[in-house]
């Protein structure tokens, strides 16, 4: 069996998502967009108030296909009291329009991960969507997206295997992502439950992910990420998340 990863990402405004096919940019990450069908926006902060939702803080993941269209959102690694606000996200993903991933001037499907935090401020909500999990640029609201895998017609990736399909397991990379998007080195650095094959199910296949690059202000830049691939057993998949 296979299994499909899901990996990590900040916030991000553009309006390229509307330009031609023949005026898109070489690369681009799949972004949150800023109309009224974005995440952001469709998801109500004041209800999530008057739910009694207090700061919070919550990952996700979720898949964005050529079109815009978002599906398959997973949350995790959340403040304890962050269910009301993960509930918030999924309810309103299917009804999310995003910008697209761009690779070699054409729309493609794409993972997108980042971190939803919510915060009530002098008895008013805020909320904030990064498209990164890194604590740095979280810390400073940063303008930072980190590298996220896509899918073109041509990929030759198509999953990782699974070693044992009951077995669940969390596998730790470093990987070195030059600001072409190329992958320059990947190093195992966890294993977990050790010498179960999972670590090398997945250092067999990483150098076939095709990745954007990091953006930092709407650059792309070099980036050195830890990721975890997490198996899920019993055929249940892969999970990808950003230390």
């Amino acid at each position: 069996m296979r299994a499909f990863p899901f990996l990590c990402g900040a916030f991000f405004l553009t309006s390229l998502g509307h330009l031609p096919a023949e005026q898109l940019p070489a690369m681009r990450p799949a972004l949150l967009g800023t109309g009224k069908g974005s995440l952001i926006n469709l998801m109500d902060a004041e209800r999530l108030m008057k739910r009694g939702q207090t700061d919070a803080i919550v990952r996700f993941t979720c898949g964005v296909n050529y079109s815009g269209q978002g599906y398959n959102m997973f949350t995790y690694r959340g403040s304890a009291n962050a269910r009301p606000l993960a509930e918030e996200a999924i309810d309103k993903l299917e009804r999310a329009t995003f910008v697209p991933a761009v690779y070699l001037h054409e729309k493609t499907n794409s993972l997108l991960s980042g971190t939803i935090i919510y915060a009530v401020i002098s008895g008013k909500p805020h909320l904030r969507i990064y498209l990164n999990q890194e604590e740095e640029h979280l810390n400073h609201g940063d303008d930072f997206i980190s590298p996220q895998p896509v899918f073109p017609p041509q990929d030759k990736f198509h999953g990782f295997d699974m070693p044992n399909e009951t077995v669940s397991a969390d596998v730790g990379v470093t990987l070195n992502i030059d600001a072409t998007g190329k992958l320059k080195d990947a190093k195992l650095v966890s294993e977990s439950p050790p010498g179960a094959g999972f670590g090398a199910a997945v250092m067999n296949k990483i150098s076939l992910v095709t990745f954007l690059p990091a953006y930092s202000h709407g650059k792309p830049v070099a980036s050195i990420t830890t990721f975890h691939i997490i198996f899920r057993g019993r055929g249940r998949g892969t999970h990808w998340y950003t230390n």
